[in-house]
């Protein structure tokens, strides 16, 4: 499994935050993160940048979330270190996580 996001999320031990603040049910966000694409319709951009940790007792991950300009439910996913050489990890799509990251601000 490639992706370190689902790997941790399928442990069944994982919680998960978004700029500090717990979601529920992280594992509600395994079918978006599974569905990662690197394509989205272009003219857009990512509000700004918030930490998204998952983490179990032995392992954890760090990337920082921008919710899209256009699509509330669309996130650029970075690296932890952010927008370096503004390299997009992917998109995602969650109405879930949508509603934590209101949170946020």
């Amino acid at each position: 499994m490639s992706n370190p996001v689902i790997k941790i999320l399928g442990s069944g031990e994982a919680t998960a935050t978004i700029c500090g603040i717990s979601i529920d049910k992280p594992q509600s966000l395994t079918i978006s993160f599974d569905e990662i694409t690197t394509n989205k319709t272009s003219g857009s951009h990512p509000l700004g940048l918030e930490i998204f940790v998952v983490k179990t007792a032995e392992e954890s991950y760090i990337l920082q979330l921008g919710q899209d300009s256009r699509d509330r439910h669309l996130f650029w996913i970075y690296p932890e270190s952010g927008q370096l050489n503004t390299i997009v990890g992917g998109f995602i799509k969650s109405e879930y996580l949508e509603e934590y990251y209101a949170r946020c601000k």
